[in-house]
């Protein structure tokens, strides 16, 4: 994405020199073949192996941990559904993951879902699709300064695409967003830290209306509604996806960043994943899934413990009665089994998951409980800490976010051909 965050009104400045438009080939999701998929959760097909849903309930679980050890106060989360997604060494230095990071939150929320089809067609979401349509924007008379800037050519060519920019491309397609500036020339980052907690502190439950909800909202941990953010500075940008306090009362940004492959933990978020449209299948027509190792540098140092002894044979031979779901299944749920095995109830024996993966039996299920509690909170959060020393060696920030709001008419897109932002202090 494109280096340096506008002042109040503007576009970001030019980027960096080995960051320029030299002509490179692009690869467009119009042909078949091409290497850019696009993904979302509520497609019923396996996620691209650069695409890591689930992380949002994984991350709850992990930071509950983290509560229990006093090293976490409390934190917030965006919409659970978000994905996270690597970029691809085809895609590397002028490609959005964070563009698509966002496109597949907005294209699964149910706030506004009217905002699906303003996405996916005509043209669907891609890294190089997006180039697609703000080119289109542009031949609509949008963003003048940023065509001319810009040559009025993107694709089949290497261009380094900023927030503002982004803010085009959505504003064409009718789905509203906002740049807000931060100016932080001092290493103060206590204004962009403010904002970004009222942001998502503003959609968690204030009002819940189930006895889930109010559980939820009582715990340390919360999971809110609120899309994620894009947060940029000088040659960098991240998809924000919540908030942390620490036991010290010190904050730290979560992040989903496009640059970090997820290898490491992949397997067991997508072994335990749980998609609120299930879909069912008879034993036997597919392969038991195998959960994937989880990389030992994650893991804690060994202690022994005592393992509870397994059922029975005739205990295997019996299911204990299950009630019928008839809605979505939430990640935090526990059931405990009359043979006294806890696991996430939807990973019974006569399920399949919605990403691919095949039944799960219960042993699987129990074995993906124990690989994640097999975790160091600490490591597993570091690939998505940003903490106050990171932010403050930037002296710019400029944040990309969804306000939510009903789909933008063509006089409120013509009233937006000009790119503009607000400045918080």
């Amino acid at each position: 994405m494109r280096a340096a965050p506008p002042t109040s009104g503007s576009r970001p400045r030019d980027p960096p020199s080995h960051a320029g438009s030299s002509s490179t080939k692009g690869i467009s999701l119009l042909n078949p073949s091409a290497k850019d998929h696009f993904w979302y959760h509520s497609l019923e097909i396996e996620p691209p192996s650069n695409y890591t849903p689930g992380l949002i309930p994984f991350l709850r679980r992990i930071m509950l941990t983290s509560v229990e050890r006093n090293t976490t106060r409390r934190a917030v989360l965006c919409y659970e559904r978000a994905v996270h997604i690597y970029r691809e060494i085809w895609d590397a230095g002028w490609g959005c993951g964070n563009f698509m990071m966002l496109c597949a939150a907005l294209m699964d929320q149910r706030v506004k879902p009217e905002y699906s089809s303003l996405l996916s067609n005509p043209i669907p979401p891609g890294v190089d699709n997006l180039k697609v349509w703000i080119e289109e924007a542009w031949n609509h008379g949008f963003d003048p300064e940023g065509a001319q800037k810009l040559r009025c050519k993107l694709v089949g060519h290497k261009k380094w695409l900023g927030t503002a920019d982004l803010y085009v491309a959505f504003t064409y397609r009718g789905i509203p967003t906002r740049l807000t500036d931060f100016d932080t020339p001092d290493g103060n980052v206590t204004s962009l830290l403010d904002w970004i907690k009222r942001y998502f502190d503003a959609h968690t439950q204030d009002h819940p209306t189930s006895v889930q909800e109010r559980w939820r909202a009582a715990t340390p941990v919360v999971i809110s509604d609120r899309m994620p953010l894009i947060l940029q500075h000088q040659g960098h940008s991240r998809t924000i996806v919540g908030y942390e306090i620490a036991k010290d009362g010190g904050t730290t940004l979560l992040a989903f960043d496009p640059s970090i492959r997820m290898t490491q933990i992949r397997g067991i978020v997508l072994s335990s994943l749980d998609l609120s449209k299930q879909r069912r299948s008879h034993l036997g027509d597919n392969k038991p899934s195998t959960t994937r190792r989880i990389t030992e540098s994650l893991k804690k140092p060994f202690q022994p413990r005592s393992e509870r002894a397994g059922p029975s044979a005739e205990e295997r031979g019996k299911s204990p009665p299950k009630r019928r779901r008839t809605g979505p299944i939430e990640d935090d749920v526990i059931v405990v089994e009359d043979s006294g095995v806890a696991s996430r109830p939807s990973k019974s024996v006569s399920q399949r998951d919605n990403c691919g993966l095949g039944v799960m039996t219960e042993i699987e299920a129990e074995k993906v409980g124990r690989d994640e509690r097999a975790l160091d909170p600490r490591k597993v959060l570091k690939l998505f800490r940003v903490d106050q020393k990171t932010l403050a060696k930037k002296s710019k920030y400029q944040v990309l976010w969804c306000p939510m709001e009903d789909p933008l008419t063509e006089s409120d897109k013509q009233a937006r051909r000009e790119v503009t932002s607000e400045h918080e202090c």
